[in-house]
């Protein structure tokens, strides 16, 4: 199965979903940041772009910046007490 833009993102909802279900009823917040690196590193090393258009090399390291760079960065400095 080859991950499209459809796919990819709904694999991240996902994800995250998962993490934030499992740190309130585990009552961990390690959960939720794995849950935001895993996605960070899933937009890193797989770039996409919406529709069948084809991208060209500054568009997909903009995908890796905005996708995974900042999820990652979400993942390392953030820390939720809320439950």
């Amino acid at each position: 199965m080859k991950l499209n833009y459809r796919r990819q993102l709904l694999l991240t909802v996902f994800l995250v979903l998962l993490g934030n279900v499992l740190c309130t009823l585990l009552r961990h917040w390690i959960y939720r940041n794995i849950a935001f690196f895993l996605c960070g590193l899933l937009w890193l090393f797989h770039p996409v772009m919406a529709g069948n258009r084809v991208a060209t090399k500054k568009e997909l390291n903009l995908i890796r910046f905005l996708g995974g760079g900042i999820l990652i960065l979400m993942a390392i400095f953030t820390r939720s007490y809320a439950y």
